[in-house]
């Protein structure tokens, strides 16, 4: 298991609760750490899950070494989760997984997803060769319903790192009734973020009313 992970945190008022055993849901069990997952009560009276997000930058073969579950999925089954003419990644694993659970229910999902635009646009980054894989992740997102808070504007830089590109790798979807109460979303890269994380956080703001 890694060493660390990912954590939700909630006012008291929405009532924040953990999923059911993570053995009842189809290869959950598989990015735990890297991800966690709860439900909350929204002020406008319904229920959300949320998951909060780490797809580390692998792999799929090596993420599931890394995490002690090489083995677990067949060679077919990683291919199946990739995009069409990409190797499976870390992240197929993790969209995968998520997709499934929040279709047709409210959802926020967000987190570190090691992924941006702009990747494409850097052939040799990941050694992808030519299609725009990357973008083509959004894609897959948004045919699954996932509204893309951040997607009406130019990806902003969430990564820190003076020597990388400015790569937004930070993002945030949720499903179309509660994307249509949402009033904003940025990054806020303030300076003091700068002390605290090599990422700054994705700030979404929503009216209830």
């Amino acid at each position: 298991m890694a060493g660390w992970g990912s954590v939700i945190a909630a006012r008291p008022l929405l009532n924040l609760r953990i999923l059911p055993n993570l053995k009842e849901y189809h290869n959950l069990q598989l990015i735990y750490d890297y991800a966690v997952f709860g439900e909350i009560d929204l002020p406008d009276g319904s229920n959300a899950l949320v998951y909060s997000v780490h797809a580390p930058a692998s792999h799929l073969p090596e993420y599931l070494k890394m995490m002690g579950f090489e083995g677990s999925l067949s060679t077919d089954e990683m291919e199946a989760m990739a995009q069409p003419g990409d190797k499976p990644w870390a992240l197929d694993l993790f969209f995968g997984a998520i997709a499934t659970l929040v279709k047709g229910r409210r959802f926020f999902v967000g987190g570190d997803w090691n992924n941006s635009r702009l990747f494409d646009l850097q052939p040799k980054l990941r050694k992808r060769g030519q299609l725009p894989f990357s973008t083509m992740f959004f894609t897959r997102a948004r045919d699954a319903g996932w509204f893309e808070c951040h997607g009406q504007k130019n990806e902003e830089r969430s990564y820190l790192n003076p020597r990388s590109q400015p790569h937004q790798l930070d993002h945030l979807f949720c499903d179309k009734v509660t994307y249509e109460k949402m009033a904003d979303c940025s990054v806020r890269a303030d300076w003091i973020v700068y002390e605290l994380s090599d990422h700054a956080p994705l700030v979404t703001d929503f009216k209830w009313s």
